[in-house]
């Protein structure tokens, strides 16, 4: 238009208006289980499963879990009735949460001694003070499926940019024996000792700025929730509460009679 104009710009206005029509059919198109990512995501990687591609063990179940909405969720409640008992064993984990925090990194690169069982013993404790990680923790192979990735000092040695895996002994449930904090980046990972060994109880990712330094020093206490869970006949419910500032003051009280 600069250097030529003339009336070939006339065509503008059409191709203008046709490619908003087929940008806005595009848009629909991904709004819809026509084209959209997700669906298109699960069903490439099941085909990768399915025709064995990729071992269980190894398959991105994160991805079904987490990132790919009710596609994943219904790709996960068919893989959990597979015929292959793995497959259905690694499914029904990803279902029940029992994965850990983390999706598989990819060690293709990894070398051998990275790869290498690391020494729990030089997990450091910040709190309590002097205290260390139970013999029966240090002592666990934490490359069993379920357990790999929840933490990555668990299970391999880390490079020496990486930051020291850090740990908080804390009783959380109230049986008087301690869990294990972890906080790894952003991801907060807890243990429980139970009778087939240390198991992952609980994760949360915190976003809050200044968390990391928070946990370094020390600043962790274990409180009562501020509203109970609810039984109806055998089924315990969580309540989702409002986070409002408004619902944590006092109700005001009815004046007494005289």
């Amino acid at each position: 238009a600069v250097f030529w104009r003339g009336s070939w710009m006339e065509l503008v206005k059409p191709l203008n208006i046709g490619l908003a029509v087929f940008k806005g059919l595009v848009f629909i198109a991904i709004l819809t289980p026509i084209a959209s990512p997700a669906r298109l995501s699960v069903d490439n990687q099941v085909k990768r499963l399915a025709s064995g591609a990729v071992k269980p063990d190894q398959f991105d179940w994160w991805l079904l879990r987490d990132r790919t909405g009710t596609y994943g969720k219904k790709a996960l409640d068919l893989l959990a009735k597979s015929p292959d008992k793995v497959t259905a064993q690694w499914a029904t984990r990803a279902k029940l949460n029992a994965l850990g925090a983390r999706p598989p990194r990819d060690e293709s690169n990894e070398t051998a001694e990275q790869n290498a069982r690391p020494n729990l013993k030089e997990i450091l404790v910040v709190s309590p003070l002097s205290a260390s990680l139970p013999e029966s923790f240090i002592n666990q192979d934490f490359t069993q499926p379920g357990m790999m990735n929840a933490i990555d000092c668990l299970w391999r040695k880390l490079r020496e940019n990486e930051p020291k895996c850090r740990a908080a002994l804390l009783d959380l449930n109230g049986d008087n024996r301690p869990e294990i904090l972890f906080l790894e980046d952003s991801d907060l990972v807890v243990f429980q000792e139970t009778s087939k060994g240390w198991l992952v109880a609980g994760t949360k990712t915190i976003m809050r700025v200044g968390a990391s330094e928070d946990f370094d020093a020390r600043k962790l206490q274990a409180v009562q929730p501020a509203y109970k869970d609810l039984f109806i006949g055998e089924e315990r419910i969580q309540i989702e509460w409002n986070n409002n500032p408004e619902l944590a003051e006092p109700a005001a009280q009815a004046p007494s009679k005289p």
